[in-house]
């Protein structure tokens, strides 16, 4: 985050950016965040994610299937980081709930936690989708 001086001469925060739609699946303030401002890297690395999350939930099911317990774990813990990077609130309390839920003993019967998943990686694509980018100026909602 950027810093500037009051008029006391402290530095102080910028303040987080504003939403520029309210979504459960996608907080483009808290994404903005991360990247400091910069809405194209953010774009990037939502796309980047959009990409890269399937690949990583393919492989927490297989090892699901397997008993691999510490491999599902693996993965899940990297979705929830990637997750919390770009944004993506809805998925990642999803991997969240099936990481507390390994925790405490298991998953539990089918159908999978793990096979809501890909509806919420949905959501947070459409809404990665709806947004406006153009509309960004130095990762600021357009007023």
């Amino acid at each position: 985050m950027e810093g500037f001086k009051n008029q006391d001469g402290r530095v102080a925060d910028l303040p987080a950016p504003k939403e520029a739609s309210a979504s459960p699946h996608f907080s483009l303030a808290q994404a903005l965040e991360v990247v400091e401002c910069d809405h194209i890297l953010l774009r990037e690395m939502a796309q980047s994610f959009l990409r890269y999350a399937p690949v990583l939930l393919e492989r927490a099911k297989e090892s699901l299937e397997r008993g691999d317990a510490l491999e599902v774990g693996r993965n899940l813990r990297d979705l929830e980081e990637r997750a919390a990077s770009v944004g993506a609130l809805s998925f990642r309390e999803g991997v969240l709930e099936i990481l507390h839920a390994l925790r405490s003993g298991g998953l539990s019967a089918p159908p999978s936690p793990l096979e809501k998943l890909p509806l919420l990686l949905a959501a947070f694509q459409d809404s990665v989708d709806r947004t406006d980018w153009e509309e960004l100026d130095d990762g600021f909602p357009a007023s």
